[in-house]
């Protein structure tokens, strides 16, 4: 099955998850953080929104505020065009600019040059459309009453929302998150009469939420509406099924900020076909629901568990959603991972082994730990259950280039793995828990980047916020880790080279780990499986 496929089948297999935002603990500037993470419906995109306005069903104003930081991803609905805008007018169908919901917006910006009335007209005629039409939803009902009245930006102005000065034009140093004012996006809230006779609590469409971002409901009613004004077919060469396709696929893929694009099409002049075809659409054509389905999967995948540095994003995940170990991690760590998801449920993780490992770190029992994990890990995999593994880099901010796609049995992967880790055990040591921790295993890829390729400041080893070098070392290893290929002949002679040189380190111990690392990454250079043998450099 190829990479796209297997994104399909990953998003129809967490079909419940679609639309549940659920948040995932990330490691921030400021310490732990809540991220959002969210299975995107088809037809949908995230967005930050700036302010909050709360209307009834009838289309009457109860209130608006500005939009914390920590709460500003919004789901929201789009069409074709919209979800790939940057420049042009192309209005969103339900919650977008404040250009694009009001008809006044000119009158409280300085901007006399630019007509603003074509954003607007495009906006309300594509909300009219979903509202008359046999799809519509009640808060697309209560939307539409509200805002054809026209009064959006005077209502922000007098809640305090928006900041005008003695003229009634917005201040332009104003700013609601790092956002100018005038470029505010809104979402809405619509407060409807609670129907006491409905358990609104447990109900799971989402019917309830007055959050439009959280309604499910209304995310079905876009989905039908925008289904039925799809009316160009072709040949699916995904599904293989007569469906109608789209050109303009989605951005978004790495981050929120990413406008970088997987598969794109945009140029036909001159000889971007060579002969081979006269257009686009005899090169290739993918369904518009199976391009959505794969491609938020992806976005899914990633920030659920993929690693960026720099341009370069790494994202690996087993068929099944299985948790696997983590192929850049430390042994500690991987072990660290498994019992804590495992709860000390595995046979030989009791409270007492656990704290006699802490006090009486031996070679022997610290590999009995690296085994029960890895062998845990096993445990959990179906015999077809196979791993993924995806990697992209840009070298410019519009195209994304697919640098890694490999697929491996589950099984073979975590062996792998295993074998890196048992290959290179040495006795380790790192500062955890506010305190040195010595174990026997294998370090991170993050520490030998630093060992191999960073500077000693003030005893502590580091690259100094050089993320492409993190990239380019994760780029190199990620074959020797997973496949068990050979280490770049480069990567041996730096670690040589800084073996080399003691008297360049002022901490001993950072001249004993880059030690360390000279002697296992020969060894892996002369007795690795690659096929290639040892990679060479130019010389």
């Amino acid at each position: 099955m190829s990479w796209f496929s297997e994104l399909y089948d990953l998003y129809e297999k967490n079909e419940e998850k679609i639309g549940r935002v659920e948040y995932k603990t990330r490691q921030g500037k400021k310490g732990p953080e809540q991220v959002p993470l969210v299975l995107l419906p088809i037809f949908h995109t995230t967005v930050a929104a700036q302010i909050t306005v709360d209307i009834d069903s009838e289309g009457n104003i109860l209130g608006a505020s500005r939009v914390p930081d920590e709460d500003k991803m919004t789901i929201i609905p789009v069409t074709e065009t919209s979800g790939i805008r940057t420049s042009g007018v192309e209005a969103h169908p339900f919650c977008d600019n404040l250009k694009y919901l009001t008809a006044d917006y000119a009158r409280y910006v300085k901007n006399e040059k630019k007509d603003f009335s074509k954003n607007h007209k495009l906006y309300i005629e594509g909300l009219k459309s979903w509202h008359l039409s046999e799809y519509t939803h009640p808060k697309v009902d209560a939307l539409y009453a509200y805002l054809s009245k026209g009064t959006l930006m005077a209502d922000l102005v007098e809640e305090g929302v928006l900041i005008t000065d003695e003229k009634g034009v917005l201040l332009e140093k104003e700013k609601i998150q790092i956002v100018s004012q005038a470029d505010a996006f809104v979402r809405f809230r619509i407060i409807e009469k609670a129907d006491l006779s409905q358990d609104i609590l447990n109900d799971p469409s989402g019917r309830y939420f007055s959050e439009c971002w959280l309604d499910g409901t209304l995310q079905k009613s876009y989905i039908k509406y925008h289904r039925s004004r799809l009316t160009q077919t072709d040949f699916c060469y995904l599904t293989g099924e007569n469906v109608p396709v789209s050109y303009l696929q989605p951005k978004k893929i790495r981050n929120e900020g990413d406008g970088a694009k997987l598969i794109s099409s945009n140029d036909e002049d001159n000889y971007t076909f060579k002969g081979r075809f006269t257009d686009k659409t005899e090169a290739f054509a993918i369904g518009y629901e199976a391009s959505q389905k794969a491609h938020n999967a992806l976005k899914w995948i990633i920030r659920k568990q993929g690693y960026s540095w720099d341009d370069l994003c790494i994202v690996i995940w087993e068929s099944n959603l299985e948790p696997i170990p983590d192929w850049g991690a430390d042994t500690d760590k991987i072990e660290e991972a498994y019992q804590e998801a495992q709860e000390s449920e595995y046979e030989g993780w009791g409270e007492e082994e656990e704290q006699e490992e802490k006090e009486y770190e031996t070679g022997a029992a610290a590999a009995a730990r690296f085994k029960a994990a890895m062998r845990g890990y096993g445990e959990n995999l179906k015999t077809d259950s196979k791993v993924m593994i995806l990697a992209f880099d840009a070298a410019t901010t519009g195209r994304l280039a697919m640098v890694e796609n490999k697929e491996f049995a589950a099984s073979r992967y975590v062996d792998n793995i295993k074998y890196w880790h048992d290959s290179c055990r040495w006795l380790q040591s790192k500062y955890k828990d506010g305190h040195n921790f010595r174990y026997f295993g294998m370090a991170g890829v993050k520490d030998i980047a630093e060992a191999l390729y960073g500077t000693e400041q003030k005893g502590i080893i580091s690259l100094g916020g050089n993320t492409r070098m993190y990239a380019e070392v994760c780029k190199r290893l990620l074959p020797c880790i997973s496949e068990r290929r050979r280490v770049p002949r480069d990567i041996v002679n730096a670690a040589v080279q800084k073996a080399s040189s003691p008297v360049s380190y002022d901490n001993r111990y950072n001249w004993e780990k880059s030690a360390f690392y000279s002697m296992r990454s020969g060894e892996k250079a002369e007795n690795g499986s690659g096929k290639g043998g040892v990679e060479s450099v130019a010389e």
